[in-house]
C-alpha cells in the first residue's frame, strides 16, 4: 500500500514520544527538554512526530509532546533559512524537515530544539489518560524493531 506524501493544516496537531530522561521535571509547567528535538544522525527524513497522540504509545516513552504544525511552520533552518515543514509520509509516521543534523551542526541544532521545545507542550496526566484509553481501544502496531512501550508519568 503506498502512502503519498502530505502536508497538514497549519491549526492541526502532531505528537512526539519523549525518552526516559526527556522530561524537564523542575520547570513548572514540566517541559520537554531540548534533546528530544534534535535530529540525530539515524533521523534521515527529518524529527519524527506522529500524527495521532496514541501512535506514541507504541514506544518506550514517559511523555507526549503536542505541537502545532503552524507553529513549527512558522520556523526557518538556521543552515539555509529555509521553512521548517511538517509532512506526514505514512499513516503512522510524519517529520519536520529541514531541522539541522545535530552531529552537523551543533550549535544551530542546539538553537532550533530550543524555539521546538518552547512550542511542545507536554501533554498532563488526565490527556494522558485518554491517549491510553484510545491506544488500548484501537492499539498501534509496535514496528518489528520496536517492543511496546508504557508511559510512566513523570518518572525517569
Amino acid at each position: 500500500m503506498s502512502f503519498e506524501l502530505s502536508r497538514f493544516q497549519a491549526q492541526e496537531h502532531v505528537f512526539r514520544g519523549i525518552e526516559d530522561g526527556g522530561i524537564n521535571k523542575k520547570a513548572n509547567p514540566r517541559t520537554a527538554k531540548l534533546k528530544c528535538f534534535y535530529r540525530k544522525e539515524k533521523d534521515t527524513d527529518g524529527v519524527t512526530v506522529l500524527p495521532k497522540a496514541h501512535l506514541c504509545c507504541k514506544l518506550r516513552i514517559i511523555g507526549i509532546t503536542r505541537l502545532v504544525v503552524g507553529e513549527v511552520e512558522s520556523l526557518s533552518s538556521p543552515i539555509n533559512s529555509e521553512p521548517l515543514w511538517v509532512y506526514q509520509d505514512a499513516p503512522d509516521h510524519a517529520f519536520i524537515d529541514n531541522v539541522p543534523f545535530k552531529h552537523e551542526h551543533p550549535k544551530e541544532a542546539e538553537d532550533l530544539a530550543t524555539l521546538l521545545a518552547g512550542l511542545a507542550e507536554l501533554l498532563d496526566e488526565e490527556e494522558y489518560g485518554e491517549v491510553k484509553r484510545i491506544a488500548v481501544a484501537d492499539p498501534p502496531e509496535a514496528p518489528e524493531e520496536e517492543t511496546q512501550g508504557s508511559f510512566r508519568w513523570g518518572t525517569e
